[in-house]
């Protein structure tokens, strides 16, 4: 994984109060949910927010609550990411 991505990846185990310091130390307002180096989902700090106001407990394994319906665009292919 690039050193550049590191500092957004959180393990499908990690509890919700954790994503969220991982969420605000990289200041970018999303996290990527990753097992062996492969991308299983997302989670972003709107998606913790809204568990939060439905009283969701903080201790919940962010795997719960992330989405697993990631789209990734291969830069070298050339896809116009706007059509997306």
């Amino acid at each position: 994984m690039k050193k550049t991505l590191s500092k957004y990846i959180v393990e499908p185990q990690t509890t919700i109060i954790e994503t969220m310091g991982i969420i605000d130390a990289g200041a970018k307002g999303i996290a990527y949910v990753c097992e062996n180096n492969i991308l299983k989902a997302v989670v972003t700090d709107g998606d913790i927010r809204r568990f939060i106001l439905k009283n969701g407990d903080l201790k919940t394994k962010i795997v719960e609550i992330a989405n697993p319906n990631v789209k990734c665009i291969d830069i070298a292919a050339g896809i116009d990411s706007k059509e997306y």
